[in-house]
C-alpha cells in the first residue's frame, strides 16, 4: 500500500459511517488531535487503537488493509 494508506483508509471509514472526528475520537478514548494524527499519517496506530477503531466504526480490523477507494487530489497553484 502506498505511504498514509492506513489514515486515508481510516478517514474513508470514519466518512462512511458518518462520524465526525471528534465523535469517533471520544469513542476509541482519544483525542481529536490524536486522530487527526492518524488520518494525516504523523503516527500509526498500535494494535490496540486498531481494534477499538475497528469496533467504533462497526467494521473488521482487516477493512483498514483495503486500499482506499481514490488518492487525495494535488493542489496546484497558491489559489490566487
Amino acid at each position: 500500500m502506498a505511504e498514509n494508506s492506513f489514515g486515508r483508509r481510516l478517514k474513508e471509514l470514519r466518512s462512511a459511517a458518518g462520524l465526525t472526528q471528534p465523535v469517533l475520537a471520544e469513542k476509541v478514548g482519544m483525542s481529536k488531535s490524536g486522530l487527526a494524527d492518524l488520518e494525516q499519517g504523523r503516527y500509526q496506530p498500535s494494535w490496540d487503537t486498531v481494534v477499538k477503531l475497528a469496533a467504533a466504526l462497526g467494521c473488521s480490523c482487516e477493512a483498514f488493509q483495503q486500499a482506499p477507494a481514490a488518492e487525495p487530489k494535488k493542489r496546484k497553484g497558491k489559489g490566487k
